[in-house]
């Protein structure tokens, strides 16, 4: 993935990669170790002088958990926001490579909230932009927390790469009782 990122300078076209699984089974280091990759990759490659980020060819990305990213979302609504929704949304859309880390993690109903996922999956989507989820849902659970129709197109036959971490957390779920510090 990350050397036909470096190959073609480009994320236009790559699949999209849907992490799902037990929580701590390393799916947003998985995520981030991808991320850190590509930048170093892309880095590594079209950069002169290793000081100068700018000429790093365009490939860009940002990480972001679901949480930060509903707030984001919410914080352009007020009178005072510093960035209307609209931007926001291009923003994230014209992102090389867009995570959305412990996606499912914040329940909501706010019409509004699906609204702009749906809005940046979908504008995404046209551009042929990834997007990395990761998430403790299924990919069946993962329609309800984004919407059927962001989940339709971040799912997309033959676009999308899904990984199942289905092992046991490694952060000390199992655990004998000995083992635990009270």
């Amino acid at each position: 993935y990350i050397r036909d990122l470096e190959s073609t300078g480009s994320s236009e076209g790559a699949k999209n990669i849907l992490l799902t699984g037990n929580m701590g089974t390393g799916k947003t280091a998985y995520a981030s170790a991808l991320l850190q990759g590509v930048i170093t990759r892309s880095l590594a490659s079209r950069v002169s002088d290793e000081n100068d980020l700018a000429l790093k060819g365009g490939l860009s990305v940002l990480f972001i958990s679901e949480p930060s990213l509903i707030q984001a979302i919410t914080a352009t609504w007020g009178h005072g926001a510093t960035e209307k929704t609209k931007d926001l949304i291009d923003r994230l859309a014209t992102k090389s490579i867009l995570c959305i880390d412990d996606v499912g993690a914040t329940v909501t109903t706010q019409t509004h909230l699906l609204d702009a996922y749906a809005a940046i999956i979908d504008e995404r989507y046209k551009r042929k932009l990834p997007t990395i989820i990761t998430s403790n849902l299924s990919h069946e659970d993962i329609r309800l927390s984004i919407g059927a129709r962001s989940a339709d197109r971040l799912m997309e036959k033959n676009r999308i790469i899904i990984a199942n971490f289905d092992w046991n957390g490694y952060r000390g779920g199992q655990l004998g009782t000995n083992e635990v510090e009270m």
